[in-house]
């Protein structure tokens, strides 16, 4: 092949999407309003190491972003396995709509932003709240809310507040009127979900238990999954049921997590996704799953 030839390849391939360079890539879009649009990558603005990190991500997932008509960007394994059974019990059926759910391993959104926003491809983010007060200066996570609690705030809403700060998704000056009203975490939630990212009050497990409290049939569910899977004895299940029934998730979440059991979280919510019923959906979940079917059926659909 000759120096400084350029070659075009139209692809639908996964496999060739996947070792391509991402800075080498144009999305085309069809809209009825106007025609194909494309978008492309050549100047993403990302650092080397958030290419190559980008770069390995498509690679191992065989890029499958670029085909979706919606992407949902999550933070973990555990919702991996959950949100498309949520949807399914929603009646959204992500795979005949092109919505594809993508676990990051983490809460660095901001070069999947930076992506995604470049390719013109429709997302939305959930991601946990971790809601949080401050003690003897210290940060205590994933306790319950109480009138006692001092300095409290929310780990989710503060990491968005950053990745803002650099991206400019949202207007500056809107965020900080945000932050300095007298309700500002509840004011910066309404802003983010109108930015499809949207964010829970806790972790995802503490989340669905929280939603599950009030419903008899739905902890039964939790419990006996619990049962079946723990390696602990009678005195383990029954603590897990206690700690449950005094609201304290966060323990129950260290049980499921800790050496006595031995599930983990990824494991457990695997074994949940079968049995799990729309009590255990949380409500920041279901508006970013309506959010990004919205934001695909908005699309006027082209005959090519």
């Amino acid at each position: 092949m000759k120096e400084n030839t350029s070659i075009l390849i139209s692809t639908h391939s996964p496999f060739i999407t996947s070792i391509a360079p991402i800075d080498s890539i144009v999305h085309l879009i069809p809209s009825k309003e106007s025609g194909t649009k494309g978008y492309s990558a050549a100047n993403i603005q990302l650092t080397d190491r958030q290419k190559l990190d980008m770069q390995r991500y498509i690679d191992v997932k065989r890029g499958e972003m670029y085909f979706g008509r919606g992407i949902i960007l999550v933070e973990g394994i555990a919702e991996e396995y959950l949100i498309p059974k949520f949807a399914e019990l929603l009646e959204i059926q992500l795979d005949l709509e092109g919505i594809i759910c993508c676990n990051i391993n983490g809460t660095d959104f901001k070069p999947y932003l930076v992506f995604l926003r470049e390719l013109g491809i429709p997302y939305v983010v959930i991601t946990d709240g971790d809601y949080y007060y401050h003690e003897d200066e210290k940060k205590i996570f994933n306790e319950m809310h109480s009138k006692s609690n001092k300095g409290i705030g929310y780990d989710g809403n503060d990491r968005f507040v950053k990745i803002n700060e650099e991206l400019k998704i949202i207007d500056l000056d809107e965020i900080q009127t945000a932050l300095e009203s007298d309700d500002k975490w509840n004011e910066l939630d309404k802003i983010f979900r109108v930015n499809h990212v949207h964010i829970g009050e806790y972790t995802l497990e503490v989340d669905m238990m929280n939603k599950i409290a009030t419903h008899k049939e739905s902890k039964e569910k939790l419990f006996n999954l619990f049962d079946l899977m723990t390696a602990g004895g009678d005195l383990h299940k029954n603590k897990f049921k206690s700690n449950f029934n005094t609201k304290r998730y966060n323990k129950c979440l260290n049980q499921i997590e800790g050496n006595t059991s031995k599930i983990g979280k990824g494991r457990f919510a695997q074994s949940l996704s079968n049995i799990c019923d729309k009590n255990f959906i949380p409500l920041y979940i279901e508006n970013a799953l309506k959010d990004i079917r919205n934001q695909i059926t908005s699309q006027k659909e082209v005959k090519l």
